[in-house]
């Protein structure tokens, strides 16, 4: 069995180098999201994505080839031309941030801004099944979420999709049913779903004042020295507490407040607001 890129070289010593195709701004594509967002490509544009989307792919599989633990890749999935509208850069950062919480024993392999908006590859010894329920719980967290588009691949190479967990597919972002049928019924036309894709892809203010306070307390903590309070050389007059407890309360105020920002966008009532306050949680 040969690689088709070793067939490629040998049709290529036959017939000589193919000449660059020569593109026009003519639409010649009609390309339909998941979310059923519809997109007409000239030539050149549709080539200039296929190319990108080729050329992520060779560079993941690279990475799958040397790789022996969980591979998580992290994308956008924002349909139309602009790949990195307003705010995309901010929701790859939420992205990032949600998968650095989850998985304590991570590393990043890969991170670039190409023709498709900006991905990173990353690395953890999790159980790939294990991990994309993680993921998939990520997706499913916020609607802007659902812009999120996270893949996860067992150490030899597999994607591990929703289907192989039980798991429901995928929601429409207009009508909440399974997205994958409102593409192929064709159920939205392009001005009803770019809006909604625009509107995901903004934090809102609760999100980014929770954040903020969230980064706020990350930077009091690991700024050393501080004399006399816990920071990354002792725990200073603070015997019953240390660097370990702490990161845990800011994982507990984070948790809150992600969950206080979603009750507040749903209109949810006071007293509802109260439980989330008072309710236990657990504290490593």
């Amino acid at each position: 069995m040969k690689d088709i890129r070793d067939l490629q070289q040998e049709a290529c010593g036959i017939t000589g180098e193919p000449r660059p195709v020569e593109f026009t701004d003519d639409v010649v594509a009609l390309v339909e999201y998941r979310d059923g967002a519809l997109l007409m490509l000239s030539a050149k544009l549709r080539n200039n994505l296929l190319t990108t989307r080729d050329l992520r792919q060779l560079r993941l599989d690279e990475i799958l080839r040397v790789t022996e633990n969980t591979v998580i890749q992290l994308a956008l999935n924002i349909p139309g031309e602009r790949k990195c509208p307003p705010g995309a850069e901010r929701l790859m950062l939420w992205g990032d941030e949600q998968i650095r919480d989850i998985f304590p024993y991570l590393m990043q392999l890969h991170s670039e801004t190409d023709g498709l908006g900006p991905w990173r590859v990353y690395m953890t010894p999790v159980p790939a099944k294990e991990a994309k329920y993680q993921c998939c719980s990520i997706e499913q967290s916020r609607p802007f979420a659902r812009l999120l588009d996270i893949d996860v691949y067992t150490a030899s190479g597999k994607l591990v999709d929703r289907t192989m967990l039980q798991l429901d597919q995928r929601r429409c972002l207009i009508c909440k049913e399974d997205a994958k049928e409102c593409i192929r019924l064709g159920r939205h036309s392009r001005s009803e779903s770019m809006p909604v894709c625009s509107n995901c892809s903004q934090l809102s203010q609760l999100e980014l004042l929770a954040k903020g306070l969230i980064d706020g307390l990350k930077a009091e903590l690991y700024l050393t020295p501080k004399p006399g309070l816990v920071d990354l050389n002792n725990c200073g007059s603070h015997q019953d507490l240390d660097l370990v407890r702490m990161n845990c309360s800011i994982a507990l105020m984070r948790d809150y407040l992600s969950e206080l920002c979603s009750a507040l966008e749903q209109g949810r009532g006071w007293q509802d607001l109260v439980y989330l306050g008072q309710k236990p949680n657990c504290v490593c």
